[in-house]
């Protein structure tokens, strides 16, 4: 029996140990000075805690949970919270991969300019998160 890419994807999305390994992995392949900048524990428990984050906001399968963990580091670590985009994440009945085709386009390049923004040590931090307000 040989799985498909979304059967084994969705096999991670049960296991959160093997999803933040699979994160980890990704990481190291696309942003090695990351993975380095970080004692390893530390590391490990900010994937965790940017997988939880996901999953609240509607990352449902392993590729675009990984683009939701990466964007911590690439735009912010709070990037979701800009009300705006938190919008989109909420709203109900749309795949990631919609949620996403809207964030990217060109309605959206000021709000990530101000996503850019939230990037206080407040945002790395899981009890810190709270649904967005408008």
């Amino acid at each position: 029996m040989k799985l498909t890419r979304k059967q084994m994807g969705a096999s991670l999305m049960r296991n959160e140990d093997d999803l933040v390994a699979d994160i980890v992995e990704y990481l190291a392949e696309m942003r090695p000075q990351v993975v380095q900048a970080y004692p390893p524990g530390y590391f490990i428990a900010l994937i965790r805690e940017s997988v939880r984050l996901g999953a609240r906001h509607n990352m449902t399968d392993v590729e675009h949970m990984r683009v939701f963990v990466d964007l911590r580091w690439q735009v912010s670590a709070g990037w979701f919270r800009e009300p705006a985009i938190a919008e989109v994440l909420l709203r109900p009945g749309l795949s990631p991969e919609r949620r996403f085709a809207i964030l990217t386009g060109p309605d959206y390049d000021e709000i990530w300019e101000r996503a850019e923004a939230r990037d206080t040590p407040a945002d790395w931090r899981g009890d810190y998160w709270e649904p967005a307000r408008q």
